[in-house]
Formats: C-alpha cells, sequence, structure tokens
C-alpha cells in the first residue's frame, strides 16, 4: 500500500482549537518514494463568483438608488408629497448598497451571509410589487392595435 495522502475539508473555515478536519486516503498504486500531503481547496471558484455577484448586486442597488432619487428630487422641486413605496425603493437600494459593498472582498463572513442576502431578496420583490401596483403603465395588447 501507498502513503496516506491528507485532504483537508473545508479550509477555509476557522475553528476554534484551529484543527481543519482531515479524511486519509490511500492510493491505489504502489509509491513508496512519494510521500505527500495534498491539500485540495474549491474556494478561488467561489471567490471570483462571490465578486461578480456582488458588484451585480452593487450596480443594480444604484442604478435603483440614483432613479428613485432623481423622482425624489422631481417630487421635491414640484412640492408634492412622496409616497411611502418610493421611499422604501430608496432605503431598500442603500441597504442593498452598503450590504454589497461591506460584502464585495471575499472573506468568510461574505460567504455566510446569505441569509441576508435572502432577506433583501424577498425585500426587493416586495418593494417592486408596491410600486408595480401604484404604475400607471398600460400594457398594449395586440387587440387595441388598429392596423
Amino acid at each position: 500500500m501507498g502513503t496516506p495522502v491528507s485532504i483537508s475539508i473545508l479550509p477555509h473555515l476557522r475553528y476554534p482549537n484551529s484543527n481543519v478536519p482531515t479524511q486519509n486516503f490511500s492510493p491505489s498504486h504502489n509509491s513508496s518514494s512519494q510521500s505527500a500531503t495534498h491539500s485540495i481547496t474549491m474556494g478561488t471558484v467561489s471567490k471570483v463568483f462571490n465578486v461578480i455577484f456582488r458588484v451585480g448586486e452593487l450596480c443594480s442597488a444604484l442604478i435603483v438608488l440614483g432613479i428613485t432619487g432623481h423622482f425624489l428630487w422631481l417630487l421635491g422641486e414640484a412640492g408634492a408629497y412622496a409616497d411611502s413605496r418610493i421611499i422604501l425603493a430608496v432605503v431598500t437600494a442603500s441597504v442593498s448598497t452598503a450590504f454589497s459593498v461591506i460584502t464585495l472582498l471575499p472573506f468568510t463572513f461574505a460567504f455566510l451571509a446569505f441569509p441576508i442576502d435572502f432577506v433583501l431578496f424577498v425585500v426587493w420583490l416586495t418593494t417592486y410589487c408596491l410600486l408595480q401596483s401604484v404604475s400607471t403603465f398600460q400594457s398594449l395588447s395586440t387587440t387595441q392595435l388598429k392596423v
């Protein structure tokens, strides 16, 4: 039998006693001259996707924040009342912007922040539904077209 190879499982998590759980495997070939300990980490791909998705979240939140901020500025110039749904959209975009900036760097806490991502997703859906319910845009159906 060959020498056992130690493979680290979940190396990016830090445990209080700093012991990383390992599992020993014995290779089927006989290589007594090569004694090696291999550490397989799958963190690079998840770090890249984390940064890509956080940049997308940041861009989306900034776009919504810019549009609703401009709309609030126009309402202020006209002396009109800002609906609470518009304020909810601004607050949601502001919280999403702050959260995506905080979790943009690929640290361990950014990977473990998925419950907050889910809560923000639900708040974004709620905000969209509330804004859609006050929209005056009417879709044009094919029966309304006169050819």
